[in-house]
């Protein structure tokens, strides 16, 4: 019965830690993505790219709620007066229309990762350039 028990919990940790290494790879795909359309565009680094592009009069709202979502996984207080400018005060109506505006549930999110909330993905952006 103990070693069934500890094969089974070895089984599970496995599988937890696999899981987290593919949800890991998913965000840090998605975000990679929204990075090199940001640095195609406009220049700096992978925020200040971001940055741009949420900023910018030509991009459509999807992409400044992809960058507004980018920018709270950096976690970066560099984005801050970018992320701050965007609140409007107006709750999202549910769910989130994100190509009519800029999501104010997300950005609130990405303001919190900004300002130091805790992320499990942070470690990985170091690899984004």
């Amino acid at each position: 019965m103990i070693k069934w028990l500890k094969w089974g919990l070895l089984a599970a940790g496995v599988a937890v830690v696999i899981l987290y290494a593919v949800v890991c790879w998913a965000i840090f795909r998605e975000v990679d993505s929204i990075v090199q359309t940001a640095k195609n565009t406009f220049t700096g680094d992978k925020v200040e790219a971001t940055i741009a592009l949420l900023e910018s009069e030509n991009s459509p709202f999807e992409l400044k709620n992809q960058a507004v979502y980018a920018l709270g996984q950096f976690g970066d207080a560099r984005a801050l007066p970018a992320l701050t400018r965007q609140v409007t005060g107006i709750p999202c109506e549910k769910p989130c229309t994100k190509r009519k505006y800029v999501c104010q549930y997300d950005l609130q999110k990405a303001i919190q990762g900004c300002n130091g909330g805790f992320s499990l993905t942070r470690w990985m952006y170091r690899f984004i350039s």
